[in-house]
């Protein structure tokens, strides 16, 4: 949520900290999640954070297979609900074809400030939900 993302933003600027996913968080938290509660409706929400597979081992079903253990995880704990986020075009197919809701769509071009360079292939962010 907005509000995760804005604490992880604070740690980052009160230390002074140059980390490279400082844009990435700074972009879900103005852009992404804006007027977004991944809360609503539910108290739990399990938060994948971060799929990114070598691209020597992409297509391989590695990134499938280690949302499906998160899935797993998040079900063994009693939680319904998972919330995440993509920014590239295959972590976002993947992510349709698990059957997650497209929550938003922020193609990186539409965005007033300019967050990110030379991605390549890679157009849109998007924010994603699934019921388990």
């Amino acid at each position: 949520s907005t509000k995760n993302i804005k604490n992880i933003m604070d740690i980052i600027e009160s230390r002074n900290l140059d980390h490279p996913l400082k844009k990435i968080f700074q972009f879900m938290k103005d852009v992404l999640y804006k007027d977004i509660d991944i809360f609503e409706n539910t108290e739990t929400v399990f938060y994948p954070y971060i799929l990114s597979v070598d691209p020597t081992y992409v297509g391989k079903g590695i990134g499938r297979r280690v949302l499906e253990l998160s899935e797993e995880e998040a079900r063994s704990r009693g939680i319904k609900e998972v919330s995440s986020e993509t920014t590239g075009v295959y972590s976002g197919k993947l992510f349709e074809k698990m059957g997650y809701k497209n929550l938003r769509s922020v193609a990186y071009n539409d965005t007033k400030a300019t967050y990110f360079h030379n991605l390549g292939e890679n157009i849109a962010a998007n924010a994603w939900r699934k019921q388990l």
